[in-house]
């Protein structure tokens, strides 16, 4: 029995470990195109071509070595830095590509890591200087990115990660944001506002009425921004004035997020190797930088639960079970844990034990549809079909156009000799996914 959904929720924003590439000047490209791009630059993009990062990386060493003033040198040594784990090496060599060439771009990227990483006295002077050339340029540089509404919304979010709320509001009402009367989780579109600076300014200005926090610090959460997920949703606790509403921060704080403040390199660590995983697909690079996140905190338990989740993804049942159980031993009410723990089990047809933690995984999410379907999937296992059948039909209520759902609601349906019912919701999987049946999906 293979358990469904999708292994992680992928981080929609990787700073720049993952995006730096695409904001690479074109000078770097001109190089290549006109044969002067040196040899250890082509030897590093021919190695992380064929993904062997640990050599791409010592050959944009030599070139930054052999041609420290090189800008391209500089940025692929950057990057490949980062996306290894090495910050302060990313972070020298991001200062020598602003140095190089300054502009708003390459001030703006030094920023971007900068802060990722919590070197904020870096990130705030190369966001300043990134703003003084926009103004020079009339808001936007000439080639239009970064622009000055990103730069000033991106050091409000700076001073407030460090926990400068006077910094941040006087910040705010010298870029005109403040003004008498707004409700700041419902921003009039003139303010020209993300979603996320105007909840941290509802934060700062109305903190008993900032029920959108609790959407914020969910949407941060799922791009493992939890420093600061944590800071939005412990500030509702604190000082909404619906019960509902800090009743409701208070549990997803327990499930999903630290028990404690952790430190944004700390978080940043996690998120590089978390992307080794599951975006390069490289588990055993990923395993040394969750490691190296593990000495910086041995009290997150969010890079013991990935390592679970790689052993499980090699078949390494007994390690997977050994890494959860440590995760849950730090968060006991970690979802993700309880819920990937019930996966390994139910892999070693240890039903029972699986099924309990199924069970606990509704409790902490109620709304997730996948724990449902495994419920009815061991039950199914267990041949218990008239307890499989109400987490089926949970399941497909949840998540209507989930082919898999209907799937196994059709499957149980037949069991329990109700084969007109199970052929109408096997048309609806079919519909949805023509391969339903000759695969299956793994959270």
């Amino acid at each position: 029995m293979v358990p469904h959904g999708s292994l992680t929720t992928a981080l929609r924003q990787f700073c720049c470990v993952v995006c730096v590439i695409a904001i690479l000047p074109s000078t770097v490209y001109r190089f290549k195109a006109a044969g002067l791009e040196p040899e250890s630059i082509r030897a590093g993009r021919a190695a992380y071509a064929r993904k062997d990062f640990r050599a791409a990386l010592g050959h944009f060493r030599e070139a930054a070595k052999t041609s420290p003033g090189t800008i391209q040198a500089q940025q692929w040594l950057a990057y490949m830095a980062a996306v290894m784990g090495e910050a302060d090496e990313a972070l020298g060599a991001y200062q020598n590509a602003a140095l190089a060439t300054p502009s708003s771009t390459s001030n703006y990227t030094l920023a971007m890591f900068a802060g990722e990483i919590g070197e904020t006295r870096v990130a705030v002077e190369a966001l300043e200087k990134s703003l003084s050339y926009l103004r020079e340029h009339n808001g936007s540089a000439p080639s239009a990115k970064p622009n000055s509404y990103e730069v000033s919304q991106y050091l409000f979010r700076v001073l407030l990660e460090d926990r400068d709320r006077k910094r941040a509001l006087s910040f705010a009402r010298a870029q005109g944001w403040i003004r008498e009367g707004v409700d700041y989780c419902n921003p009039p579109s003139s303010l020209k506002l993300s979603s996320e600076t105007a909840a941290l300014l509802a934060m700062l200005i109305h903190p008993s009425s900032a029920q959108c926090l609790l959407q914020a610090g969910k949407d941060l959460t799922e791009n493992a921004d939890y420093r600061l997920a944590r800071f939005l949703l412990a500030d509702l606790v604190q000082y909404s004035e619906r019960p509902e509403i800090r009743a409701q921060a208070q549990a997803y704080i327990r499930q999903r997020l630290p028990a404690h403040d952790i430190a944004k390199r700390t978080e940043w660590l996690n998120g590089v190797a978390t992307a080794l995983s599951t975006r390069f697909r490289l588990p055993d690079e990923a395993l040394k930088v969750f490691r190296k996140t593990i000495e910086t905190d041995s009290r997150f338990a969010q890079p013991y639960y990935r390592i679970a989740y790689i052993h499980w993804e090699k078949k390494n049942h007994d390690e997977a079970v050994r890494w959860f159980r440590k995760a849950l031993s730090i968060q006991p009410e970690h979802w993700r844990a309880t819920y990937g723990m019930g996966c390994v089990l139910a892999d070693q047809k240890k039903y029972q034990e699986a099924l309990a933690y199924y069970r606990k995984a509704v409790t902490l999410n109620p709304q997730d549809a996948d724990s449902f379907y495994n419920i009815g999937r061991v039950l199914l296992e267990m041949e218990d079909y008239e307890q499989a059948l109400p987490a089926y039909q949970r399941a497909v209520a949840l998540d209507p156009n989930d082919a898999y759902n209907r799937w196994g609601l059709s499957w149980v349906l037949h069991k329990l000799g109700r084969d007109n019912e199970a052929e109408n919701e096997w048309r609806m999987a079919v519909r949805l996914d023509t391969k339903i049946g000759r695969k299956h999906r793994a959270k």
